[in-house]
């Protein structure tokens, strides 16, 4: 029996600081996905408000307009935000990745969350863990590294990571995703320079066929304020067969996956079958490796 899902991955433009245009936006894309066939949804990294840590060199400690960023982070699942997502989700009986800016009331602490939803709701999250610090791009003013390591998520159609942003340029969360048994990875981004858009690609199809996996990975597009995001959304294959690459403007980047492609390349191709575990504090037991002799675990 084949294994195949539809898969999307959308890339807007967003309004800076107005949660509401983006999330009704963002709304009316996820409906057109769904409406098209898409069963797995993924939005980009900091949908809902717009890239906030560009900001921090602008700020001044008597500036409360720019204070007032910090009340746009919401708590996940309550927030308005992925209480919506959740409807949506339900109505229209699809999985979707809602990356937001979360906040931690109980600790009071910030993160870079991407709420992995279900049509019988929150199915977990993941926060992002490595938090870059260079010019233009001051996410440790505001993200605290996250705590929750690499949790996959099992959906009736195949088991899903995430990575967010500045996490792709770490191989190994690809691989530790992997091994704990993610098919398809979900990678969402805020992604504006020429650096990033050179990289793009190889990163994609290193990490891809390197795990013999599917990537989705998505970013915004558009100017806004101070960033030009280039899009380039693309879905790749575990053979590193690219197979959707969007240009600069807004879309939906959407393919007809099958699954048992994964198992195939990796019979071909050994690098997860004949991967060292124990580099990795893991035996065999606990991966989703495939095992010719056992099969797929």
């Amino acid at each position: 029996m084949s294994r195949e899902v539809q898969v999307a991955a959308i890339q807007f433009t967003r309004k800076m600081r107005d949660v509401e245009y983006n999330v009704n936006r963002a709304e009316e894309w996820v409906r057109k996905a769904a409406g098209d066939g898409a069963k797995i949804i993924s939005l980009p990294e900091l949908y809902s408000t717009g890239y906030l840590p560009g900001y921090v060199e602008d700020i001044d400690v008597d500036d409360t307009s720019i204070k007032s960023l910090w009340d746009l982070a919401e708590q996940i699942p309550d927030g308005p935000t992925t209480q919506r997502m959740i409807a949506l989700a339900k109505e229209l009986d699809v999985y979707l990745i809602s990356p937001i800016w979360e906040i931690d009331a109980d600790f009071h602490t910030y993160y870079n969350t991407a709420a992995v939803i279900g049509p019988h709701g929150l199915m977990g999250r993941y926060r992002k863990r490595h938090i870059p610090s260079i010019p233009g791009m001051q996410e440790r003013h505001y993200f605290t590294p996250g705590n929750i390591p690499y949790p996959v998520f099992d959906t009736p159609y195949g088991k899903i990571g995430v990575v967010i942003c500045f996490d792709r340029h770490f191989p190994e969360v690809f691989r530790i995703l992997t091994l704990k048994g993610a098919e398809m990875v979900f990678c969402v981004n805020n992604t504006p320079t020429a650096f990033g858009n050179r990289n793009w690609i190889p990163e994609i199809h290193v990490n891809a066929v390197a795990n013999s996996i599917y990537i989705i990975q998505n970013n915004v597009c558009g100017q806004e304020e101070h960033f030009n995001w280039f899009g380039g959304t693309t879905i790749m294959g575990p053979k590193a067969d690219l197979l959707v690459n969007l240009g600069a403007e807004e879309g939906i980047a959407a393919h007809n996956i099958d699954l048992d492609m994964i198992r195939k390349s990796r019979e071909h191709y050994g690098s997860i079958r004949d991967t060292r575990y124990e580099d990795f504090g893991m035996s065999p037991d606990e991966s989703g490796h495939y095992d010719p002799a056992t099969g797929w675990r």
